[in-house]
C-alpha cells in the first residue's frame, strides 16, 4: 500500500452535506460557492487523519492501549497468545528473515480482536471530531432539515476492481462505529510502514509473550505494534499525519506574536491571579497555533534546503526568504521576511499580505511536512494576483510530485484552469514537456480529483459531485463561466439602455 492509493469517502446528511462520494487523491480540489460544506469536510478529513494518524497522541493508539489494559478478555489473551507462540516460539531468528514473500499473515482470530477495538472507539473518534469542529457536540454537526441516516464512511478499497477489503462507519445519530474486516489481515515486511524498530519492538514483546498469559498489560504493548504496522493496511493513507492551514491564516500569522506574549504573561502569573477566560478555539485553529508556536521542535522533519519544496515557492513568487528567528522568549519563535537583496528583515505583520498568506505553507513545508503527509490549504488564492494564483497552482503540483499529499478548497477559475493546463502536460512527451510554459510540470488525471459542492434547493442544502475534464476544451469547469456570462450579459443590457437613453 502507498499514500498515493485512493481511499473513498462517503457522506450523508453531514454539515450542510446531503450526500456525496469522493476519492482522496494525491491532489484533491474541492470547489463551490460558499457556505456549502467545503471546509467541512476538508475539517472532517483532518479530524480521521488526527484520529487513525499512529503518531497522533490520543489517536487511535491511546484508545487501544486503554481498552486493552482495562480488562483483556480471556479469549483475546488466548488469540494473541497463541499467535506469539506459532510466530515466535519456534524460531531463534525473527520469523521475517530470509522470507521469499513479503508480507506476515495474521491470523482471524487476533484479527478479529483487532476489529473489535476498532469498532469500540465510536466516543473517542467523536470526541476528535467535535474537537477539531470546536462543536458542542457530535449532534450539532448532523444536517438541518429533513431525518435519515447522517455519518461518514471511510473504505479502503481491495486490489480487485470493484470489491472494497476495509470499511469504516461511523453513524453521528444514533452514535455507532463498526468497522469491517477480512477474515485474515498481513502486512508487507519491505513496504513504507515496515520499520525496522517497530517490527522489532513485536518481535521484542512477542518473545516476552510466550508462555506466559498472565502478563496482559504485554499483550496490549504486541496489539499496539501489530495495529502501527497494519494502520496503513487498514486506513490507508489516513494513518499519516495531516496539517491544516485554515482560510484566516493570515490573521493569524499576524496575531501570533500577540499570542506568545499573552502565554508568557499567564505563565508568569500562574498562581498569582485568577486566570482570565479565553475565547474556545476550534481544534483546527488551535493545532494551527501550536504547531506554529512548536514548530522549531521537530528537527527529523526539517527540510532547510533552498532546493526544497518550500524554497521553490520563496524563490517563484515571494521573492524572498521567510525567516524564524529566536523570539524575545526562549522556546517560542517569531517570524519575519527578507526581499532578495535586503540585509534587514521586516516582521511578518509588516510585508505584504502575499507573503503572510504563503508564509504558513513555506514554514510547514520546509520544517513540518514530510512525503507521504496530508496538507490542507483552504483558499490558497488568498491575497493572490491571478498571476500568482497560476504560479502557487504549479507549485503546488510540484509539492505533490515531491510525495506530499495535498488538498485545498477554492473559488478561483485560475486554480482549475491551471490545474487543467497541469494534468494536459502530463500527455505530452517528456521531452517536450519543458519547452511548454509551467517548466514541464504535470500530474496524471488519477493523481488529481476535483470535487464540486453543489447547492440544491430541494432538498436544501449541498450535493458533491466529480468535476471531470470537459470535452471540448479540456478544462476543468465549475459554473464560474456561468458567472462571466451573468454579468456579460448585464454589461450589454445595460450599454443597449444608456445608448438607447443618449
Amino acid at each position: 500500500m502507498t499514500t498515493k492509493e485512493p481511499i473513498e469517502l462517503e457522506l450523508a446528511n453531514f454539515g450542510p452535506i446531503i450526500e456525496g462520494r469522493i476519492d482522496l487523491r494525491p491532489l484533491t480540489v474541492f470547489v463551490g460557492p460558499s457556505n456549502t460544506g467545503k471546509s467541512y469536510l476538508a475539517i472532517l478529513i483532518y479530524a480521521l487523519h488526527r484520529f487513525f494518524g499512529s503518531e497522533m497522541p490520543g489517536g487511535m493508539r491511546n484508545p487501544v492501549r486503554f481498552a486493552s489494559e482495562s480488562g483483556t478478555p480471556s479469549s483475546t489473551i488466548k488469540a494473541v497468545g497463541d499467535w506469539a507462540g506459532e510466530v515466535f516460539g519456534s524460531h531463534d531468528e525473527p520469523p521475517w528473515e530470509g522470507r521469499s514473500d513479503d508480507a506476515l499473515t495474521i491470523p482471524s482470530a487476533v484479527a478479529r480482536t483487532i476489529q473489535s477495538l476498532f469498532s469500540e472507539q465510536a466516543s473517542a473518534l467523536a470526541d476528535e471530531i467535535t474537537r477539531c469542529f470546536g462543536a458542542a457536540s457530535l449532534p450539532a454537526l448532523v444536517r438541518r432539515g429533513k431525518g435519515g441516516q447522517s455519518g461518514v464512511t471511510v473504505r479502503k478499497p481491495s486490489d480487485d476492481a470493484g470489491s472494497i477489503k476495509f470499511e469504516h462507519k461511523l453513524s453521528l445519530k444514533p452514535l455507532e462505529f463498526i468497522s469491517t474486516f477480512p477474515d485474515e489481515l498481513e502486512f508487507s515486511l519491505n513496504g513504507e510502514t515496515s520499520h525496522s524498530r517497530t517490527l522489532w519492538e513485536l518481535e521484542r514483546i512477542g518473545r516476552l509473550l510466550v508462555g506466559r498469559p498472565e502478563a496482559p498489560f504485554r499483550y496490549a504493548r504486541l496489539l499496539e505494534s501489530l495495529i502501527d504496522l497494519l494502520l496503513p493496511e487498514i486506513v490507508g493513507a489516513l494513518h499519516r499525519q495531516a496539517y491544516y492551514l485554515p482560510a484566516d491564516r493570515t490573521g493569524v500569522m499576524h496575531a501570533h506574536s500577540v499570542v506568545v506574549s499573552a502565554l508568557i504573561e499567564r505563565a508568569a502569573m500562574a498562581g498569582l491571579r485568577q486566570a482570565p477566560k479565553t475565547p474556545t478555539l476550534s481544534g483546527v485553529l488551535a493545532d494551527f497555533l501550536e504547531q506554529l508556536i512548536g514548530i522549531d521542535s521537530h528537527p527529523h522533519r526539517r527540510r532547510k534546503s533552498r532546493a526544497s519544496q518550500a524554497g521553490k515557492i520563496e524563490d517563484a513568487i515571494l521573492q524572498g526568504t521567510v525567516l524564524m528567528e529566536t523570539g524575545e522568549a526562549a522556546g517560542y519563535p517569531r517570524f519575519a521576511y527578507q526581499p532578495e537583496g535586503w540585509r534587514e528583515t521586516l516582521p511578518l505583520m509588516n510585508a505584504s499580505s502575499m507573503v503572510s498568506e504563503l508564509a504558513p505553507v513555506v514554514l510547514f513545508l520546509r520544517h513540518l511536512v514530510v512525503p507521504g503527509d496530508l496538507l490542507i490549504i483552504e483558499e490558497p488564492e488568498s491575497h493572490l494576483h491571478p498571476a500568482m494564483q497560476v504560479e502557487f497552482t504549479r507549485q503546488i503540483a510540484s509539492v505533490v510530485n515531491s510525495g506530499i499529499r495535498v488538498l485545498v478548497t477554492t473559488h478561483s477559475e485560475w486554480v482549475l484552469e491551471e490545474l487543467s493546463n497541469i494534468v494536459l502536460t502530463s500527455a505530452v512527451p517528456k521531452s517536450r514537456q519543458k519547452t511548454a510554459k509551467g517548466n514541464g510540470i504535470a500530474l496524471q488525471r488519477s493523481e488529481v480529483g476535483v470535487w464540486a459542492f453543489n447547492p440544491k434547493k430541494r432538498p436544501k442544502g449541498t450535493v458533491i459531485e466529480e468535476v471531470n475534464l470537459s470535452a471540448s476544451g479540456d478544462l476543468y469547469s465549475a459554473s464560474f463561466d456561468d458567472v462571466s456570462a451573468e454579468t456579460y450579459n448585464k454589461w450589454v443590457t445595460l450599454g443597449n439602455l444608456a445608448g438607447s437613453n443618449a
